[in-house]
């Protein structure tokens, strides 16, 4: 691994022609401690272990209103894809579920299941593009390009604070550790801060980036 410092520097992301609010666009793969060349060959999950964001001051103090999380991967098995929570709770995690043939997305605590239609298979040994855009309450999943649903939350996401940490295929534990890891490879896992994102971007993130309005 690369551990190298984060730039932070000034851009302006469009969506749909408009300039989005205020936030932190952050590259979770990158702030996991690896390398760009390393993300470009694929980060390896090997379902025994996860990745932790090095810096919980980037994480701790998101607005979790609005915000989008983009993953482009190859899914090996079931486990959590991603998560933003304190250790004690999944405030906001993705898990993987193959016996389900479902994602389930988690807010406040509280799982939401996206059903995968018959002719996605997430373990079919092809890269697969993950959206999940946030609203407040409203949810909605996109899989390679197909809207799976918009749901709702029972509340909107809480503020993440300061015990918040990023986990990268695995959820946090209080010891430290993470359960439940995905396996596969990894390519992109990013979080948009401020918008809910309606298609998955294109281009990955180079480092983070603070977006800006006008």
């Amino acid at each position: 691994m690369d551990f190298v410092c984060i730039s932070v520097v000034a851009a302006l992301l469009i969506i749909s022609g408009a300039v989005v609010v205020k936030g932190e666009n952050l590259n979770l793969l990158h702030l996991s401690g690896f390398s760009f060349n390393e993300i470009s060959a694929g980060i390896e999950a090997d379902g025994t272990s996860g990745f932790l964001v090095n810096d919980p001051t980037l994480v701790s103090n998101l607005n979790l209103q609005k915000f989008s999380v983009a993953v482009d991967a190859i899914v090996d098995g079931f486990g959590y894809v991603v998560a933003l929570s304190p250790p004690s709770t999944r405030l906001f995690a993705v898990f993987y579920s193959k016996t389900a043939q479902a994602l389930f997305v988690y807010g406040n605590d509280s799982p939401i299941p996206f059903s995968l239609p018959q002719d996605i298979n997430l373990e079919d040994g092809s890269r697969h593009t993950l959206l999940f855009a946030v609203d407040g309450s409203v949810v909605r999943v996109e899989v390679d390009g197909v809207v799976l649903d918009q749901n709702q939350f029972s509340s909107s996401i809480n503020s993440c604070g300061g015990s918040c940490v990023a986990t990268v295929a695995m959820r946090p534990t209080p010891d430290g550790n993470g359960a439940v890891y995905l396996s596969g490879t990894l390519f992109r896992v990013e979080l948009y801060e401020g918008v809910a994102l309606e298609t998955f971007p294109e281009e990955a993130l180079g480092s983070t980036t603070t977006t800006t309005t006008t």
